[in-house]
């Protein structure tokens, strides 16, 4: 699960990109966070958190971070600030 995940990727350090309210309840469909299935948030967590500690001057527009679930997150750049 989510907590095993964690304990093994600490080692290296983790990089947590934490989404906010708008974009969770975009991905939730708008369904309060309390009736969303279990594995379903770890899902979501898990996609958030990258298994390695990034500081901010590597994250470049055009540049990707494979998170714990699988996927990749892709940087992009709005007026100066990598999003």
């Amino acid at each position: 699960g989510l907590d095993e995940a964690m304990r093994e990727t600490r080692i290296g350090g983790l990089t947590v990109f934490a989404p906010n309210n708008a974009a969770i309840n975009s991905l939730l469909g708008g369904a309060p966070i309390r009736q969303v299935a279990p594995d379903e948030l770890e899902r979501l967590l898990l996609y958030h958190v990258v298994p390695e500690l990034l500081d901010a001057n590597q994250l470049t527009a055009g540049s990707q971070a494979q998170t714990l679930h699988g996927g990749f997150l892709a940087f992009g750049e709005t007026n100066d600030t990598i999003t």
